[in-house]
């Protein structure tokens, strides 16, 4: 099951790429660690912790799980890079 996964994570990081670079889209990617530092102060958060991350950063949002609180704080931390 691991290595189906990796297999669908890696066609979904070709497409990505690819679309990017067709359409002259700057990328980057971010160490999931390095998230979880700039939001919450350690790179070893919880998900609970993300979410309250968010919620700080976001007051305005309403965070319904935790897909959401890691959108916001991937947004969060693209800005300061």
């Amino acid at each position: 099951m691991s290595t189906d996964a990796a297999h669908v994570h890696g066609g979904l990081l070709a497409v990505l790429t690819a679309d990017c670079e067709a359409k002259e889209i700057p990328y980057q990617g971010i160490p999931v660690g390095t998230i979880k530092k700039a939001t919450t102060g350690s790179g070893a958060a919880k998900k609970a912790a993300m979410i309250e991350a968010a919620k700080r950063l976001y007051p305005d949002q309403e965070i319904e799980d935790d897909n959401q609180a890691d959108a916001l704080c991937i947004l969060h931390t693209s800005k300061s890079l």
